[in-house]
């Protein structure tokens, strides 16, 4: 079995190293190389995880098997043609399959049917704002939107809604965990009400994230938002 002293003693003859070797990993820090114990993250396995976990896969096999060359092909074209900016904001290329991945993971999570046409259009279907509104004691969440955009007037376009739970008023970054509450259709005429799953506290802020999926089946980036819980 190797020790720390044998990897350390081998490593005095290479200028650089990382990664595991059995229970040890070797990284860098301010005073340069080091050797540690290695350690195997323990991530729970939450609902939210087996739902993600549950949707790729199901997502996959269809790539793989009900798909044609024909639409794969046009999710390539797709994807390069739509550069992605992530959380840093660095601009960078998904492929097809990812986007085919990321535009159908809520629509099968929350029972829509899949696209398996990449879009024509070239965008993630950008758009307006949507509000809301939450009240305490009241389990429905307000929710109200731009219909001057043409997503309002799209049959099949989806408003996807995350919340979490309310919480003290001083707290102002998003915090986990984050739940699925459902989708409302963009034609409907707003406000309409989703239901939260529990009774928030008057003046209590609640974390929300929306989507707009485009009948095309374009989706736009996740965006957060927060609203204080307004009394009765």
């Amino acid at each position: 079995m190797v020790t720390r002293e044998d990897l350390d003693a081998q490593l005095q003859h290479v200028t650089a190293a990382s990664g595991s070797v059995g229970q040890f990993t070797v990284s860098r820090n301010a005073h340069g190389r080091m050797v540690r114990t290695r350690v195997t993250p323990n991530v729970p396995l939450t609902d939210l995880r087996r739902w993600s976990i549950g949707t790729f896969r199901i997502l996959a096999r269809r790539w793989a098997a009900d798909l044609t060359a024909a639409q794969r092909l046009s999710w390539d074209v797709y994807a390069a043609h739509v550069p992605y900016r992530n959380r840093l904001g660095a601009v960078h290329r998904l492929t097809g399959h990812q986007h085919f991945l990321r535009s159908n993971r809520t629509r099968t999570y929350a029972d829509l049917p899949y696209i398996p046409n990449a879009p024509t259009t070239f965008n993630l279907g950008e758009y307006g704002w949507v509000g809301f509104k939450a009240i305490g004691n009241n389990p429905l969440l307000t929710v109200t939107w731009d219909t001057d955009h043409p997503f309002a007037h799209e049959p099949g376009s989806i408003i996807f809604l995350h919340a979490t739970l309310d919480y003290s008023p001083t707290v102002r970054s998003f915090r986990p965990p984050i739940r699925f509450l459902g989708y409302l259709h963009g034609v409907a005429t707003p406000p309409r009400t989703i239901p939260l799953g529990y009774l928030p506290v008057t003046g209590n802020r609640i974390f929300l994230r929306w989507q707009v999926g485009r009948v095309d089946g374009r989706l736009t980036y996740p965006l957060n938002t927060s609203t204080l819980v307004m009394a009765p």
